[in-house]
């Protein structure tokens, strides 16, 4: 496994990517990149899970940021 990006050039879109910001054609570019570079598919994969688990403590928080957080996360350590 590697530990830096391949191509640099675009592993800097992973954000972009992440929220929906990139054209067709530069998601699609990207895709393939993730094929070919662990550390940018390890690091889509790990903020994959990061954003699931805020989204269930925001929704059990009944979207309010704010608000105690009503039930536990799946999965997540006490």
């Amino acid at each position: 496994m590697n530990d830096s990006c391949v191509d640099p050039g675009l592993g800097r879109l992973l954000v972009e990517y992440e929220c929906g910001l990139l054209s067709p054609g530069e998601a699609f570019r990207f895709e393939v990149h993730l094929l070919d570079c662990d550390a940018c598919f390890r690091d889509l994969v790990q903020d994959t899970a990061v954003a699931a688990v805020l989204a269930h403590r925001l929704a059990a928080r009944g979207g309010d940021p704010h608000s105690p957080a009503a039930a536990p996360v799946p999965g997540a350590r006490s």
